[in-house]
């Protein structure tokens, strides 16, 4: 249970890294 706890937040962190990298830009084009 513990190694599928750790595997599962690995994941979530690895698209939430993902999802930032392509939000910062658009946010920065948006605000200009």
């Amino acid at each position: 249970m513990i190694i599928s706890i750790i595997t599962a937040s690995g994941l979530i962190l690895f698209s939430l890294t993902k999802v930032l990298r392509v939000a910062q830009p658009a946010r920065v084009k948006n605000s200009r």
